[in-house]
């Protein structure tokens, strides 16, 4: 994160290829209330926030979603919020589950 003061009391909220820079949220429902007020298409939907900016994401980046409860922990330590539309529906494998055969393989 920058060491310019105004940097650090700013955040970059993310939506697909949208970027605007905001003030940093001090809670999760005001982070809520700003990615729907700057991404007008997700006024309705139901939202989440991740990053892959934090030590805990590992050297591979990989995402995490940040939960309300860590929120106010994880917002000081990153500038960039990635919003990700949940209204979309998870990709649910219509699929049936793997069988398991007596000796405990998976026969897909």
């Amino acid at each position: 994160m920058g060491s310019d003061q105004s940097t650090a009391r700013c955040i970059r909220l993310a939506y697909r290829s949208d970027h605007v820079l905001i003030a940093r949220p001090l809670s999760y429902e005001d982070a809520l209330a700003a990615a729907k007020e700057h991404f007008p298409q997700l006024s309705q939907k139901q939202i989440a926030f991740q990053t892959d900016q934090l030590a805990i994401c590992g050297q591979k980046k990989q995402k995490a979603r940040i939960s309300a409860g860590a929120w106010d922990t994880a917002v000081k330590s990153i500038d960039t919020v990635e919003v990700i539309n949940l209204s979309n529906g998870s990709k649910k494998s219509t699929a049936p589950p793997p069988r398991y055969s007596s000796s405990g393989s998976c026969d897909d």
